[in-house]
């Protein structure tokens, strides 16, 4: 049985325009191999110019995708300033530094996770598992509640 690989060498699609010349591609059309109404084409691929495509500009895309994650982000830690300031106490840390900071610029300083917490009072391990994501979360789901 041939393999994938043999398959495709043998039945290897033609290229349409081989080497990105519509020269070659015209010329082909007017051998006498092909039957054509129209006889008497001009060559006109050597006058034009290649078409180029625009390049994609990942500096405007970054940006768009930053500022819609940021907004996005800012929201929910707005949200989440009462259920973080309970596990700021529980934890034993300063509950009003997010209070000062509500737009989370510095979210990893001064809010504690559910799964810090847990960690904290022993209920979940140190290596970072699904277990203890899910732990935290509901950590987080039970205090805020």
């Amino acid at each position: 049985m041939p393999t994938l690989a043999e398959l495709y060498a043998r039945n290897r699609p033609a290229q349409a325009f081989p080497n990105n010349s519509l020269g070659e591609f015209n010329s082909a059309l007017r051998s006498p191999a092909v039957s054509s109404p129209v006889q008497s084409t001009p060559n006109f691929s050597s006058s034009l110019p290649t078409p180029q495509l625009p390049e994609n500009s990942p500096g405007l895309i970054g940006a768009t995708a930053r500022t819609i994650g940021g907004g996005l982000g800012a929201v929910g830690n707005i949200l989440d300033l009462p259920g973080s300031t309970v596990r700021d106490v529980l934890a034993f840390k300063n509950p009003l530094d997010q209070w000062l900071d509500p737009l989370g610029n510095h979210a990893e300083e001064n809010r504690t996770t559910g799964r810090q917490l847990a960690r904290q009072y022993g209920v979940v391990g140190d290596k970072d598992t699904y277990g203890n994501w899910w732990g935290g979360f509901g950590a987080e789901v039970f205090l805020t509640r």
